[in-house]
């Protein structure tokens, strides 16, 4: 159809709003997350944790790992360092002399705080925790670290002692492994939520062997 000049006041513009829901609704059809199965969606979870695993640029690959007793939480950035299936486990390394540790050694029970901010979506794994420090656990995962990883492990002074001035702190033998944990999470339950712009949606999987049993929350 061809527009002369006069019949421009005849043409009809589309509302911005119109544009807007047709964005959301490219966004939401090309969303991962946009599945009707709760089976298919526990899948889902697993399969973005393994990736986020090995992939530095995964929105997953730096969780909050919250712990402590009711009265004092406490919640911190850690690398996710491992996922294993079908335990489904959840790694982490740390410093053994760090508060973490401490307070996973007195509750050990942990939360995984997972957040995607283009997706807008959240899972929070719910984990039972044991530490390995001195072990052949320990000792594994120490050898696989390159030297420059080690560092964050081997400061003479504990992390969170005062400082002078901004400094990683001051490096021990390369070889002394003894202040190197690792932290594994055992997940018992996951909580997903997904911020959808036409509606929130939620779920939830309790651990049943080496199955999950799901159901759909109000958000």
């Amino acid at each position: 159809m061809n527009l002369h000049a006069g019949s421009v006041s005849n043409f009809t513009a589309t509302p911005p709003s119109v544009f807007s829901r047709l964005r959301q609704g490219v966004t939401e059809m090309d969303s991962l997350w946009d599945v009707g199965s709760l089976t298919d969606l526990s899948e889902l979870i697993w399969t973005q944790l393994v990736q986020a695993e090995g992939n530095p640029g995964h929105p997953w690959r730096l969780p909050v790992l919250a712990t402590g007793a009711r009265s004092h939480p406490n919640a911190r950035v850690v690398v996710l360092r491992g996922v294993t299936r079908p335990g489904f486990e959840l790694l982490a390394f740390s410093d053994s002399r760090t508060s973490k540790v401490a307070e996973l050694t007195k509750y050990p029970h942990g939360v995984w705080l997972f957040y995607d901010p283009r997706e807008q979506v959240q899972v929070r794994a719910f984990s039972e925790v044991r530490l390995h420090m001195e072990d052949t656990v320990a000792d594994t995962y120490w050898h696989r670290l390159p030297d420059g990883s080690r560092h964050n492990y081997l400061t003479e002074e504990a992390p969170g002692s005062e400082a002078p001035e901004p400094s990683r702190g001051r490096i021990l033998a390369p070889g002394n492994a003894g202040r190197f944990a690792v932290i594994v999470g055992k997940v018992t339950r996951l909580d997903w939520l997904w911020l959808k712009p036409e509606g929130h949606r939620r779920a939830e999987f309790r651990r049943s062997g080496t199955t999950w049993d799901g159901s759909w929350l109000v958000p």
